[in-house]
This record gives structure tokens, sequence and C-alpha cells, in this order.
């Protein structure tokens, strides 16, 4: 496979409201969207929603375990059309859009049954091998 041909998938499952009120404990986010499903509901949300972080993180990691040794420089273009919400599991897919060595351009988007939560374009870059 031609490296700026690559296309790659990774599945995560769904997580609990307790794991998404933790996560954004943990990185100190305390919008009450993230942690309370009654202030959720009062805004117009079915419930407590994923962080944009937690969303990038699988994003993150998709990239990382499929590209080893690739540190991503720049987050660009940042979307998050539609909520994440407890219990929806994701699909992040990832493709290159650009490759010229040791920088590459990647398009990933994480997708729920109906449509994408979060989308972007990432810069890499390659660490230099011994």
């Amino acid at each position: 496979m031609v490296f700026r041909e690559k296309i790659w998938q990774r599945q995560f499952p769904g997580e609990s409201g307790q794991q998404i009120r933790d996560f954004a404990s943990r990185i100190d986010d305390q919008n009450p969207i993230h942690h309370s499903d009654t202030f959720a509901k009062n805004v117009g949300l079915d419930m407590i929603v994923a962080t944009g972080v937690r969303i990038m993180g699988f994003v993150s990691s998709t990239i990382g375990n499929e590209l080893p040794g690739a540190m991503i420089r720049r987050i660009e273009d940042i979307k998050f059309p539609k909520p994440l919400y407890p219990g929806v599991p994701v699909v992040v897919r990832c493709s290159v859009v650009h490759f010229r060595y040791p920088i590459a351009k990647v398009k990933a988007e994480v997708i729920i049954g109906s449509g994408n939560v979060g989308e972007c374009i990432c810069t890499l870059a390659f660490l230099k091998r011994n």
C-alpha cells in the first residue's frame, strides 16, 4: 500500500455516563454539560455529553496505534457537529490527504451511527530514525 493512499479505522466502545464525568473531572473541565443530565437537558441536549478533548483523544489514539513514531504537531479545522452521548460506540476513520516526509496531513472523522461527532485535519511529524 502506498502511504499517501492509506486509510484505516478503529472502533471504541461507548463510555458510561460515569466515565464521561470522571474524564471531565480529570482534565478539570467543569462545564455542567459533562456532569449534570439535568443541566444538559435544560440546554437542549438529551443527557451529558463527552468532552471535545475526549473525542480528539480517540483520534490521537487511532493515529498513534497505526503510525508509531508519528507526533501530532497541529490539529486544524476541528468540528463537533453532533454530541457524543454515553453508551454510544464510535469509529475513528483516518485517511492521509498529503504526505511528504517527514510531514503528513491526516483527515480524521469520529463517527457514530447518525453521523460525525468530530472531525479534523492533523499535521503529523515523523521522528527521524537512526
